[in-house]
């Protein structure tokens, strides 16, 4: 039993385990033939594997929807495996949502070495975002998410950043342990490079080298498995950390550690993740009638009514929401951001957020600082052979 609870606390949810088909994620899509981009900066996700009720394939569409209803102005981008073949009545509602859907092969790494287990391939398939070098900036929102609010602030933070994660690690050598499926990244040649280099050493025991850190530095040390640690390895720490509310991750009080965020319906939260075991399809009825799981629900029923349809919520194990307060959700789609408004700099190498305020000061501290040189220009300027002889006469 104490083997089963330890096993538990080093697989939270981001650690699925889908089948792995032939002919998937094998062919190589060149970079030249993904769609035009409409932006210079995208939201991105991604899609590899799902379980026996689709709900994957349901929450991809449900991400889709809440940044196209909150942030439409930018382009959302969908990483899907080449050769993964999705049925019509889902990829024609992907298609409606996300403005594009790029395929990428599985990672290939630059060593002989291969993954743990075969379907441990979705799992690193999320770095096939770096790939996406057509973008300045990518803010990338992972699976079993739902945004709740305009999340294009972000793009004004610097790159790396992310939230931290109070799911199951905290605190490491390195720092704060962040939460890898909201972060702003910019992608790079170089970053792809070492991540398909430095990942060698994970793909095969990715919970051997958590263990191996975890005993060096006595037990004070959780960079998590798989992706988490790669991330804080190839980083060192040299990720900004961001508060908690862009990303608020709903899990139980097993997953929870001393740092987590009580208030579940924060105003500010801009994305929410629903861990294994608090997921809106769970068979727990206590969870079931949690009011994130109805607010979930109520989301999804206001998804299907964009799309004409009526949807069968048992079909997804989900269950009619009669909680009026769990309407929050979806009601504050259309509401604007709480936090002042942001300006990105163009020309900055790193972006930089900046306040209305200090903005419209720096345009007239700008203003002042050039009639002043005007001025001493034309007060300090030689005098014309003109206005010497204009003087001399009037002497």
């Amino acid at each position: 039993m104490l083997l089963l609870v330890l096993i538990c606390k080093y697989l939270p949810e981001e650690y699925e385990v889908f089948p792995v088909y032939s002919g998937v994620g094998v062919a190589d899509i060149s970079p030249d033939d993904d769609p035009i981009q409409n932006s210079k900066n995208a939201y991105v996700s991604y899609y590899s594997g799902d379980d026996h009720w689709n709900h994957f394939l349901l929450n991809s569409i449900m991400i889709g929807y809440s940044l196209m209803v909150t942030s439409p102005e930018y382009d959302r981008v969908l990483l899907m495996p080449s050769g993964l073949t999705i049925p019509s009545e889902y990829m024609d509602k992907i298609m409606k949502v996300w403005t594009h859907v790029i395929r990428r092969p599985y990672m290939k790494w630059k060593c002989d070495t291969s993954e743990n287990d075969p379907s441990d391939v979705h799992h690193w398939f999320k770095l096939q975002v770096f790939s996406l070098l057509q973008y300045h900036k990518l803010v990338l929102i992972g699976p079993l998410s739902i945004v709740a609010q305009n999340p294009s602030a972000a793009f004004g933070f610097l790159s790396p950043s992310a939230p931290p994660d109070y799911q199951a690690w905290g605190m490491s050598h390195v720092g704060t342990v962040r939460n890898h499926n909201f972060m702003v990244i910019q992608p790079t040649l170089l970053s792809s490079v070492n991540f398909t280099s430095v990942g060698c050493k994970w793909i095969s025991s990715p919970h051997s080298i958590q263990n191996n850190i975890v005993s060096q530095y006595k037990d004070i040390s959780k960079i998590g498995s798989y992706d988490n640690g790669l991330f804080e390895e190839i980083f060192y720490g040299n990720i900004d950390t961001l508060p908690y509310w862009w990303q608020y991750e709903v899990i139980s009080d097993g997953f929870r550690n001393e740092r987590a965020p009580q208030n579940s319906t924060d105003p500010r939260i801009v994305t929410y993740r629903y861990a294994i075991d608090s997921r809106p399809w769970s068979s727990s009825g206590e969870v079931k009638k949690s009011i994130l799981s109805q607010a979930y629900c109520y989301c999804v029923i206001k998804m299907f009514e964009f799309f004409g349809e009526n949807i069968d919520l048992q079909r997804y194990q989900l269950s009619q929401p009669s909680n009026e307060y769990a309407k929050f959700l979806y009601l504050g789609w259309n509401e604007p951001f709480s936090v002042d408004s942001y300006k990105v700099f163009e020309f900055y190498d790193e972006f930089a957020e900046v306040g209305g305020m200090r903005e419209i000061m720096r345009c007239i501290s700008l203003a002042i600082g050039a009639i002043t040189i005007i001025l001493f220009a034309v007060a300090d300027a030689p005098e014309s052979s003109r206005d010497r002889k204009t003087t001399e006469l009037i002497e």
